[in-house]
């Protein structure tokens, strides 16, 4: 009733605030039939467009869902995870020569990102640090040696496994169990994340900016980097975490 009141016309209002109008006596007014008829399709095409904006949110979010519970559900079911942490440790090796190239960071910082990241101390000797704090540089050759550290630093893993029985079927375990610890963590603070944002976008339609369009555009910003996180994350706990 009080959407149908704001809804109305002045005159009518007045009308119907008026002593005209008595509760036994039914409104038989063609001016307000049509005004009440104009009121009830507007509070409907109201209701219609909230759930229509509300639908395209959640198909935002049940996209990435889509895609989070496809990879846990990978994980559950692969019998071999160590494909994708060599391919995690090739995303990382790139993601770090993409920034070198851009001279976001220098090559100097590169190396030590990937030693925090392996837990250990890289072979200088086997690699020039000076060439790769140049602006040209060979982008094979230091992926080929970060790579080979990345590989060496997998191996030395799975021999601290082998001496507590299977070492390939520990490690599988292993992998497996952070991994699925770590989406399910990444995945709860996305959920969050995409609250706040939601909320925050709504306020932009006020700087003539589509708060749909900028929800799309951030959400898959925050979806991509956490991606990031959680791969950065589950290397760094596979090369620190040790079996007592």
């Amino acid at each position: 009733m009080i959407l149908f009141y704001v809804c109305l016309g002045d005159k009518i209002r007045k009308l119907i605030k008026s002593s005209i109008f008595r509760d036994e006596y039914a409104i038989e007014s063609d001016i307000t039939s049509r005004s009440l008829d104009n009121a009830q399709k507007q509070v409907e095409e109201r209701a219609y467009e909230q759930r229509r904006n509300l639908f395209k949110y959640d198909q935002v979010l049940d996209q990435q869902r889509r895609i989070v519970y496809y990879e846990r559900r990978s994980l559950l079911v692969n019998a071999s995870p160590q494909g994708d942490t060599l391919a995690n440790g090739e995303y990382i090796i790139c993601g770090l020569l993409k920034l070198v190239k851009k001279r976001k960071i220098n090559g100097t910082q590169a190396v030590q990102l990937f030693e925090n990241l392996l837990g250990r101390n890289l072979d200088n000797k086997l690699f020039d640090e000076k060439k790769f704090n140049q602006k040209k540089f060979d982008t094979c050759e230091v992926h080929s040696y970060f790579f080979q550290e990345f590989w060496l630093a997998y191996q030395i893993k799975m021999d601290e496994f082998n001496v507590h029985g299977d070492g390939c079927k520990l490690l599988r375990d292993f992998e497996a169990q952070i991994k699925i610890i770590n989406i399910d963590l990444a995945w709860q603070d996305h959920l969050e994340k995409m609250s706040l944002l939601r909320d925050a976008v709504g306020w932009r339609g006020y700087g003539q900016r589509n708060p749909l369009s900028e929800y799309k555009r951030d959400a898959y910003t925050q979806f991509k980097g956490n991606k990031e996180n959680f791969i950065h994350y589950s290397l760094y706990q596979f090369f620190r975490i040790t079996i007592l």
